[in-house]
């Protein structure tokens, strides 16, 4: 593994409906995955979540220190368990899962709030600075780039960058 902090994201768009993401480490390295539209939309929310809330070790922190897509949800050969993800990739997870489920007008943000109150009585999110103000700037976030990728036309891309 590489301890690269900061890397290129390469949204792609191929024909019919077919996605590439890669991700360009600055020590040279890359990861190529092919992504169904849920996987764009989910990897440009967590892109949101991450950036607006400068988490440095969920998902794309971890991919630019080196980790590859196997890595999340590998088991541990012994006991067969999957092994453990840190703190902040986990909350960086629910977060997105939360956004997802607003976009596809299962929940709305007051009830996301709810939720996010209820896991901080539990001692969840501690250090997280998650606010009404924030999760808005994750929302507008989230909804400029899903729309930017809907309106990208087949064979086209476009680039994000990311500071671990």
């Amino acid at each position: 593994r590489t301890h690269s902090q900061t890397m290129k994201i390469r949204f792609q768009k191929g024909k019919e409906g077919k996605a590439t993401i890669v991700w360009m480490r600055d020590a040279g390295t890359r990861e190529v995955f092919r992504a169904s539209a849920f996987f764009v939309s989910h990897d440009l929310t967590h892109y949101a979540v991450e950036t607006n809330l400068g988490l440095k070790n969920a998902f794309y922190g971890l991919m630019a220190q080196g980790w590859e897509i196997e890595d999340f949800g590998r088991k541990d050969p012994i006991t067969n368990k999957t092994l453990p993800l840190p703190l902040e990739a986990g909350i960086a997870e629910a977060i997105v899962g939360l956004i997802q489920l607003e976009q596809g007008g299962r929940l709305t943000p007051k009830d996301t709030a709810t939720i996010i109150e209820e896991e901080r009585a539990k001692g969840g999110y501690a250090d997280i600075p998650l606010t009404e103000a924030s999760l808005n700037t994750i929302r507008e976030t989230a909804n400029n780039l899903i729309a930017q990728w809907e309106a990208l036309e087949a064979d086209s891309f476009f680039d994000l960058d990311f500071e671990g």
